[in-house]
This record gives C-alpha cells, structure tokens and sequence, in this order.
C-alpha cells in the first residue's frame, strides 16, 4: 500500500503544488519590484528591492540583469517539473480538474503567506538595536596622503580638507550592484546632514578603476546622481597613482580577467578634522545607521585650535 508521501511525490500533486507555489512567489517579487512609492508598504518594498535587485533609491533604478536572473531561474524550475511530470499533469487536467485546483490554490496561498511573513518580519519594531559603539571603535591611525585628479578637473590633495571632517569610500562607473549600494547608503546618510554640517564635511570617492574612469567619465556620474562639489569630490588619475592610493587606504579589490569586472570591498573610511583616521564602515543596515551616528559625532567635534 502506497503511504501518502510516496502517493504524493510520484503522481500529479506535487508538480501542480511546486508550480503554484514558484508562480505564486515570482508573483509577489513582481509585485514588490512594482510597487509604488506612495503605498503603504514602500519602505519594506524599497529594502527588498535594494537587497535583492540593486535598487537606488537616488535614481529610482534597479540592477536588470540580476532582475532578469531573478525572473528567469524559478521559470526553468516550472519548465523542468512540468517536462518531468508532464503525463501526470496532463492525466489530472483531463480527470481531476477540481482537484488539481485545489492544489494550485493551496500552494498559491502559501507563496503569499511567505511573502506576508518576510513583510511583518520587515516591519516589526527591533528591540535590541545595538547602539553606535562611538568610542570602541574609534581608532587613531595617520592616514596617506594623495594627489588626484576629481570629477571637475581640479587637483585634489588630502591635505586640502584639513580641519573638516572626510569620508573616504571606492567605487567604480561601471559597477552595477555594489557600488549602486555604497552611494546609496553615502547619499542617504547625507541627506540627514543641515546645510552647516555640509559645509564642514568633504566626501572623497576614488575610483577602482582608473583605466576607464577618467575624470570625464566621472563627470557624467556625478551629473546622473546630483553629486555636487563640493561636498563630493570623485578622484581619477594616473592608473599607478589611483592604485597606490587605494592599496594605502587598504582597499581590497580584484580584477576578474575574464569579465573585466572589480570584485571589491566596500568601505567607508573617515577621517576627523584632525587628519586622523577614526573610523571604517562596512554597508550594511546597522553599519547605515552607524553612518549618520559618526558623521553627527565628528561634525560636532572642534579642532584644539578652532575649539
């Protein structure tokens, strides 16, 4: 006698619950890729789809090709069961109507109950937030100096911002999930600053990959997310130049030889108004917060002598 497992996995009733609960998924991520800003739900849509599809907030754009691998794979999933069940299938379709709608209604209602359990996740009031540990990370270290070329032709030494407070973070233009991320997280953290607090704070962001970003090409990333300068300043150079100024800030980085794309770390590195380096932030959604907490503590600080 066939137990329910073994009855349940040969015949038709478990192609027709996997295919109802794919679609249903792929049809709740359709749904969060196209909300709208104004519902409801827009915030926990906007960290979904920073998370999974590399949206920016800042320009409303989403990284398309993992879109696309998103989509595509749990479709191949659907194809390969129904090929493998596909008498099954078409024997339930002709004689169990009802049932196999039955089935399909089961596994849609469990595809929205997974989505409906990752939003009430999303949403709940954390309870043990770890504050900003300002004075345990703080460091001490001299950072190196530079001589770079910015998006706006002008030569741009480290020592210039003495006395303001510099974020040091790496990007490069044609990056399309991380670096999307770094500035997203830099222009919100940003935005929370008043007009006085950006007039103390210079942003410096070198690229990682001198060979095809010259300052022209800068130029045109900086115009398409609305980064004026100052406060930013998007360094180029000479390839040597670039690269050594990465390696002293310890910036680890790869170059894949075959895509020609940069596998990198992506940092955050401040530097108080004394020219020390004080603190090194990864992305994240705590290390986010912990942004904002640093660039409100050191704008706040005053130099000895301004003090």
């Amino acid at each position: 006698m066939k137990t329910f497992a073994t009855s349940f996995f040969s015949s038709w009733r478990f192609p027709t619950f996997v295919i109802a609960v794919v679609v249903g998924l792929e049809l709740v991520l359709l749904a969060l890729l196209l909300l709208p800003d104004g519902s409801e739900l827009a915030e926990f849509a906007d960290e979904f789809r920073s998370s999974c599809f590399g949206y920016d907030p800042a320009t409303g754009m989403v990284a398309w090709i993992v879109v696309f691998t998103t989509f595509t794979l749990p479709w191949i999933v659907v194809l390969v069961v129904s090929i493998s069940w596909r008498r099954e299938l078409r024997d339930a379709l002709h004689i169990r109507r009802l049932a196999v709608a039955g089935y399909v209604g089961v596994g849609l209602v469990i595809a929205l109950a997974i989505g409906a359990t990752l939003m009430a996740a999303s949403s709940a009031p954390e309870t043990s937030e770890m504050p900003f540990p300002a004075d345990a990370l703080r460091t001490d270290f001299k950072p190196p100096d530079f001589e770079l070329i910015d998006h706006t032709g002008r030569t741009v030494r480290l020592e210039d911002f003495r006395g303001r407070v510099v974020l040091v973070t790496a990007i490069f233009s044609r990056c399309g999930y991380s670096c999307p991320m770094i500035m997203r997280d830099l222009q919100d953290a940003v935005a929370s600053l008043t007009p006085e607090q950006l007039n103390n704070l210079s942003i410096v962001v070198i690229t990682l990959d001198p060979e095809n970003d010259a300052p022209k090409v800068l130029e045109s990333v900086a115009a398409s997310r609305n980064l004026s300068s100052p406060p930013y300043h998007l360094l180029s150079g000479e390839p040597a130049t670039v690269e050594k100024a990465l390696d002293d800030f310890a910036f680890p980085r790869l170059r894949n030889t075959d895509t020609g794309t940069i596998d990198h770390a992506n940092l955050f590195i401040f530097v108080d108004r004394e020219g020390r380096i004080v603190y090194r932030f990864t992305v994240g959604q705590r290390q986010q917060k912990w942004l904002k907490s640093a660039l409100q503590l050191l704008l706040s600080e005053q130099t000895p002598a301004s003090g």
